[in-house]
C-alpha cells in the first residue's frame, strides 16, 4: 500500500539514553503539522532516520510550506 510519494529522509543522532525521549517529539511534531514520521534507525548508536511523510489529504502546497518548519523541528 502506497501511503505519499512526498517524504522527506532525516538523519539524526541522539544520546542512546534519550532515545525514548527522540520519539515521544517526533510524535508531537508529529501531530504538529498533521503528518506521519515513522523512524528507523540504529538504536544502538543513536543514529535515527526520521521520515516525514506527507499526510495524502494535504495538498502538494501545504507540504512544501510546512516542511521547512517541521524539518527546523526536528
Amino acid at each position: 500500500m502506497r501511503y505519499t510519494t512526498h517524504q522527506s529522509i532525516e538523519d539524526i543522532v541522539v544520546p542512546i539514553a534519550s532515545i525514548p525521549l527522540a520519539l515521544s517529539n517526533l510524535k508531537l511534531i508529529g501531530e504538529k503539522y498533521g503528518v506521519a514520521i515513522p523512524v528507523l534507525g540504529h538504536a544502538g548508536d543513536g543514529n535515527l532516520h526520521a521520515i516525514p511523510l506527507k499526510n495524502p489529504a494535504s495538498s502538494v502546497d501545504h507540504w512544501q510550506e510546512i516542511l521547512p518548519a517541521l524539518l527546523k523541528d526536528i
